[in-house]
């Protein structure tokens, strides 16, 4: 379009304009282009990805947790989440969140641009967590919320690769 050269691909309906799916991701691509020869063009992601996470919590007098939590996906993690969403449905979606904690209830679960790829997709919600104790002390881990890693992706004693994260 005009002067700029964007790739495209339409094998799923979460990835937005401009935007390559995540298995597209491999540094270089072949252009094949009938009129001026093939060549090869760099594939690296243009636009933020980011998962902003951020939860307002009070510990009450019952030793409980609640609080208000917004969570805001750019980029492919958006186009992940919507996947998830998709798949699961809204309110199985919201009982995968309850499991990531001990013992937590989430109410006023609210997503909005689920079906507009184009915007930031954003879940709005309550919470009740009953923090474990230890003693007498209330443990509530940081990443409550998620979890970026199912496992280290760096456990090799020998690498003759590079990890690869595909964006930033």
């Amino acid at each position: 379009i005009g002067d700029t050269n964007y790739l495209l691909d339409a094998t799923s309906k979460f990835t937005p304009f401009a935007v390559l799916p995540y298995p597209a991701l491999n540094k270089i691509g072949r252009v094949l282009d009938n009129k001026n020869g093939s060549y090869w063009i760099d594939i690296l992601p243009k636009k933020k990805n980011v998962t902003y996470i951020n939860a307002q919590l009070i510990f009450t007098e019952n030793n409980e947790v609640t609080g208000k939590v917004s969570e805001t996906y750019v980029g492919y993690p958006a186009m992940e989440e919507r996947k998830q969403i998709v798949k699961l449905g809204k309110e199985d979606h919201k009982k995968e969140k309850e499991k990531l904690t001990f013992d937590t209830t989430i109410n006023d679960f609210n997503i909005e641009n689920l079906n507009n790829v184009a915007e930031k997709l954003k879940e709005t919600y309550t919470l009740e967590i009953t923090p474990e104790t230890t003693g007498d002390k209330l443990y509530l881990s940081p990443f409550f919320l998620r979890t970026f890693y199912d496992e280290n992706p760096f456990k090799l004693n020998e690498r003759n690769y590079p990890v690869e994260f595909g964006f930033p």
